[in-house]
């Protein structure tokens, strides 16, 4: 369900849903400034709705440790716990982040759907079948996308002839030895790396992911509606076509700098940015084929529509 394999540009590749956090927001005022402050009306419905989501925190947590096998970490929030999910055999079906951060309350449910299993899938409907009172539907209704993954492997390809061009204007970042576009925790965030070395396997196969971080968008409407394409915004080149354009253009510095910095960062004037962003669209890579790759991811987000014919629900 979380992942299918594609030939493009002569390659097979595997694009696939990763990690997903959903959360089900915290009721809270709107914003207000002191020519108008809140009624009482307002107050007492905020009230009543944050009673009822600390009911519906308490009751998630209960049926998580009465309906199988779990285990319960604390994170860095002394407030917030993590509630593991696991099958008969041991192995995880999601987490539950239950509690509170910074006085706001948290419901979020973390799932990996390209390790999901038919049986794992079962298990997890159930529980929030019993969860909530309107059974998976009401928890798909009111859940917005906290975080999702999107990922493309492409098995053979060697990380180091390859560079992923950020199009936008997102801050370059470094964290062990992978390269972010976007801060972790921006609304959109890319990157590339040797995913065989993650997995401590031999042969080469390089993931390119994009990630979004969007409280602002509710999962109903990134599943039934056709959202900006976040692939759109990268590419992917040959370091040595991107290196042959640089000579050609008479700056053969420029191949290392965008690879190290970024587009943005390594030309600042954006008529000769883009300029270069056309050039190098040109010499992408044969399989980089990102609207093909988000038709790809739709069709798997369409799994998660209730009633949809062999999905989730």
């Amino acid at each position: 369900m979380g992942k299918v394999e594609l030939v493009v540009g002569g390659s097979k590749v595997q694009a696939g849903l990763d990690r997903m956090v959903l959360g089900i927001p915290y009721p809270k005022l709107s914003k207000h400034d002191a020519q108008n402050p809140p009624s009482q009306d307002e107050l007492a419905d905020i009230a009543a709705m944050q009673k009822e989501f600390h009911a519906s925190m308490k009751h998630i947590g209960n049926m998580i440790k009465v309906t199988g096998n779990h285990h319960v970490s604390n994170t860095q929030n002394k407030d917030l716990k993590r509630y593991k999910v696991l099958s008969d055999d041991g192995s995880l079906i999601c987490v539950f982040s239950l509690g509170f951060s910074f006085g706001t309350g948290v419901i979020n449910l973390e799932i990996n759907p390209s390790r999901m299993t038919t049986e794992k899938w079962g298990e997890l409907h159930a529980l929030l079948a019993v969860t909530f009172d309107n059974n998976y539907q009401e928890f798909y209704e009111r859940c917005v996308v906290a975080h999702a993954e999107f990922y493309v492997d492409v098995p053979g390809a060697d990380l180091s002839r390859l560079v992923l061009i950020d199009e936008g204007r997102r801050t370059t970042t470094k964290h062990k030895s992978t390269t972010y576009h976007g801060r972790r925790e921006s609304q959109l965030v890319g990157t590339m790396y040797d995913k065989a070395k993650q997995l401590n396997q031999e042969g080469l196969l390089v993931r390119i992911e994009v990630r979004i971080n969007r409280r602002d968008i509710q999962f109903q409407d990134l599943v039934e509606h056709n959202l900006s394409n976040p692939f759109s915004n990268f590419l992917v080149v040959d370091v040595i076509q991107m290196q042959l354009l640089a000579d050609k253009l008479g700056q053969a510095y420029l191949a290392n700098q965008i690879k190290e910095w970024g587009l943005c960062e390594s030309v600042k004037n954006k008529h000769a940015r883009k300029a270069i962003l056309a050039r190098l669209r040109e010499v992408a890579v044969p399989w980089w084929q990102p609207e093909l790759f988000w038709a790809t991811h739709r069709e798997l987000l369409l799994q998660f529509k209730p009633g949809h014919a062999g999905g989730f629900a």
